[in-house]
């Protein structure tokens, strides 16, 4: 309430006193806005403390945050498989971020072998909780058949789905089939 100046005065400086003081007593959401707050301020190595508390403790928004900064090296060494063991993690909590930064990781065998499988597997999932860009990397998988069978049918349905929610390259693709199909 103190940082949105919801029924209070905004007061940056008390919202963050009080946030610290519920991250200190294990509340897994103050620890990762914690971790934002860090951020922001250009503190990634409190960043970083703070969100590995948190994604210790199973929060999945954490954990994608988490995978990030090992995969952008924000504060510390850039790796690939730890991005993708954080990932894993928050994807198998149904995270549909981290389902897509895993497939993705899959997909071009970065910090994991490459497995089109295990890219078409990920990228389902969250194509399946509406992530755009996963509907649109599914029906290219479907397009060229890598990882699972070529079907036109399936291809041109994610891709239709990716194109509704404004997709700029599904939007591409579906005006270009239009254009040829019947």
């Amino acid at each position: 309430m103190l940082d949105a100046g919801k029924g209070v005065p905004q007061d940056d400086t008390q919202a963050a006193r009080w946030e610290r003081t519920a991250a200190d007593q294990g509340h897994l959401y103050a620890q990762a806005n914690l971790s934002f707050r860090c951020h922001s301020a250009g503190d990634l190595a409190g960043a970083f403390e703070w969100c590995q508390r948190a994604a210790d403790g199973e929060l999945a928004w954490a954990q994608y945050n988490l995978g990030l900064m090992f995969q952008k090296g924000e504060g510390l060494a850039p790796s690939d498989a730890e991005a993708a063991h954080w990932y894993r993690l928050a994807a198998s909590q149904g995270f549909a971020d981290a389902q897509l930064r895993l497939a993705d990781l899959y997909y071009l065998g970065q910090g994991v072998p490459r497995s089109y499988t295990q890219a078409a597997h990920w990228y389902r999932r969250a194509a399946e909780q509406g992530n755009a860009r996963a509907q649109f990397q599914l029906g290219h998988l479907y397009d060229v058949g890598l990882g699972i069978e070529h079907d036109y049918t399936q291809y041109r349905y994610w891709t239709r789905k990716a194109a509704e929610q404004g997709h700029q390259d599904a939007l591409r693709e579906v005006n270009r089939r239009d254009y040829r199909d019947p």
